[in-house]
């Protein structure tokens, strides 16, 4: 990771360390791989306990992109969380990201586990998805 990748990295880790309702926190995205530009946004997902309440998961992903947003000085993070992401973006992150904050290696260990077998039990539906695709896509012809 680039030098400002470290410095987002090592930002975000200090402005998560108090909340100790995150059990684990990822960068992902541009960032984490090394392929950012000055246009790009930061893409943090974050693994939360029973504190954050279902209920009350968009006013607490708002509060976090504000503070995540003050600590970087930058208006474009993208806050993702893990509890609530389909097991797709989920084993994205999960796979291509960086852990940046880790408190519960049990919590994380579990969600990592959980999230395979979602995403896994989801292939056979998304290659028969591309497949239907491919087929109806064979007679099309492009206009212009």
């Amino acid at each position: 990771m680039r030098t400002a990748g470290l410095a987002i990295k090592r930002a975000v880790a200090r402005c998560l360390a108090g909340r100790r309702e995150i059990q684990a926190a990822y960068i992902f995205g541009s960032v984490a791989a090394d392929r950012a530009r000055p246009d790009s946004d930061v893409d943090i997902a974050v693994l939360v306990d029973r504190r954050v309440r279902p209920a009350r998961m968009l006013t607490y992903r708002l509060g976090l992109m504000a503070d995540l947003g003050s600590a970087l000085r930058r208006s474009d993070v993208e806050v993702v969380i893990l509890n609530e992401a389909s097991p797709l973006l989920a084993h994205r992150v999960l796979s291509q990201g960086q852990l940046v904050l880790e408190r519960s290696a049990s919590a994380r260990v579990r969600f990592q586990v959980d999230t395979a077998r979602r995403y896994f039990d989801l292939i056979p539906m998304f290659e028969a998805q591309i497949r239907s695709f491919k087929k109806s896509a064979r007679g099309v012809r492009a206009v212009g």
